[in-house]
């Protein structure tokens, strides 16, 4: 037994030694690193770091990516693109295309301008190519050839710009092969619009005097630039002597007289041709600056209870009997809401309620009339409650005294009314372009609906503006 045990020892003690290593002082601090955590963590960090280094490299490589987005719609969508601009129909009231039909053939007429084409594409190249020195100022700071290189650029841009409007616009020039008798010749300008196919519909926009000729060099046939002048520019000078109308004269006779000897047509309606300058009476006008032959005409027509003077589409003179605007027929509707409207972008709305009289007394200022007493040469209106101008809605009384010149008493009443009718027009203001329109003229009543200014009603047209170059023309607006 002992001796199998002393055997079993040392077979397990050569064992042991067979399996010892002999470890030099290299491997010792070998195997110490190896095992080090810190060593280990510093390896991760360099891998880490080769990683990171590879994908920056990856970002000055093309890439591409993608995605994909699905919508199944039950009813099928229409969208109408109608180019290049809309006009409105006179007889339906909504925009159509805005197109130039061949009267011989009825087709569509197209074309090309290869010079505006041209200075549009110069125009678009210098745009596209301005990031670059706006990027080589950034990066070249202090350097006076990246900022001459800017400039320069934009000196291109506005060059290119101004020379595409100048051209476009050259067809609006009024061209002559003769110069006009500017003192008396007359121009008659107009808008014709095509519909479908040959038929065109034409507007006559006045008969305008022409003055300060401004010729243009270097061009043939020889261009004017010429500003033009209503015929009532002609009435607008000194009568140059003293004038007279006697009682039991007829104004509208008179008037006429003075018309036909400025070589003027007469068109005023004749409804007050009965009325007569009342007993007692003696209109005069003494020589003065002031007293021009259309003050004269248009106070001979305020006495018979007649509008001022105005010039039709003709160049014919025209007045009729005054009656509110409010109940006049709008000529058209202006909605920004309609899917085919044609009111632009600009439009404002002012409201202006200070000093807005609520209750008028009108006075009949005429000689030979005795004191005025209410409904015999005096007429008082209140507005009680009608309105921010109102008496209630002011919490005041605002009184305007107002002497007239009237034949009768009905003349008045017309001539005040019409006051106080643009006295509650001052509340309320528009300003608003809106496609060209050549319907309107003069004494225009619209209705105007705009929810982001927050009017709708009845507007009475003050002023408008019409570019015969076609662009948008501007309307001015009261509130009746």
């Amino acid at each position: 037994m002992k001796r199998t045990l002393f055997i079993l020892l040392l077979i397990a003690v050569a064992a042991e030694l067979k399996a010892q290593q002999t470890l030099t002082l290299e491997k010792c601090r070998r195997l110490a690193l190896e095992e080090s955590e810190d060593m280990k963590i510093a390896r991760f960090r360099a891998e880490k770091a080769d990683a990171e280094r590879a994908a920056m490299r990856t970002q000055f490589l093309p890439s591409l990516s993608g995605s994909a987005t699905g919508v199944y719609l039950y009813n099928d969508i229409e969208q109408e693109m109608i180019l290049p601009t809309q006009v409105p129909d006179m007889t339906t009231g909504q925009l159509r295309p805005n197109v130039m039909f061949n009267p011989m053939t009825g087709e569509v007429v197209k074309g090309t301008d290869s010079i505006l084409i041209w200075l549009n594409l110069i125009f678009l190249l210098f745009i596209a190519l301005l990031p670059l020195p706006t990027e080589l100022v950034s990066l070249v700071e202090g350097s006076s050839t990246a900022w001459v290189f800017y400039f320069g650029m934009l000196f291109c841009v506005c060059v290119f710009l101004a020379a595409m409007r100048i051209y476009g616009a050259r067809t609006t020039k009024l061209s002559l092969q003769r110069e006009l008798d500017w003192g008396k010749d007359r121009v008659r300008p107009w808008v014709e619009l095509s519909a479908d196919g040959p038929t065109t519909t034409r507007w006559n926009m006045g008969v305008y005097a022409m003055t300060t000729p401004q010729r243009n060099a270097g061009e043939t046939p020889a261009t004017y630039s010429v500003d033009g002048y209503d015929l009532l520019t002609i009435l607008d000078t000194p009568y140059g002597s003293t004038y007279s109308a006697a009682a039991g004269s007829v104004p509208l006779t008179l008037i006429a007289t003075l018309l036909t000897a400025a070589g003027i047509t007469n068109a005023i309606d004749q409804a007050a041709i009965a009325e007569v300058l009342p007993t007692g009476s003696l209109v005069v006008y003494p020589i003065a600056q002031e007293n021009t032959t259309l003050k004269i005409i248009n106070d001979l027509l305020a006495r018979v209870g007649y509008g001022p003077l105005w010039m039709d589409r003709d160049g014919r003179a025209r007045s009729a009997p005054l009656v509110a605007r409010s109940s006049v027929s709008p000529m058209w509707a202006y909605s920004t809401s309609s899917a085919t409207t044609s009111v632009g972008e600009q439009r404002t709305a002012t409201a202006d309620f200070f000093a807005a009289a609520n209750r008028w007394v009108f006075i009949r200022d005429d000689p030979g009339v005795g004191a005025s007493t209410e409904g015999s040469g005096m007429y008082t209106v209140t507005n009680a409650a009608d309105g921010p101008t109102s008496i209630a809605g002011r919490g005041r009384t605002i009184s305007k005294i107002v002497k007239l010149q009237a034949v009768t008493q009905a003349a008045l009443i017309a001539q005040g009314d019409q006051v106080v009718e643009a006295d509650k027009r001052l509340a309320s203001k528009v300003a608003a372009s809106v496609g060209p329109n050549p319907e309107h003229w003069h004494e225009d009543t619209v209705t105007f609906a705009d929810a982001d200014l927050g009017v709708s009603g009845l507007f009475a047209v003050t002023e408008w503006s019409f570019d015969l170059g076609g662009g948008d023309m501007g309307l001015q607006l009261e509130a009746t």
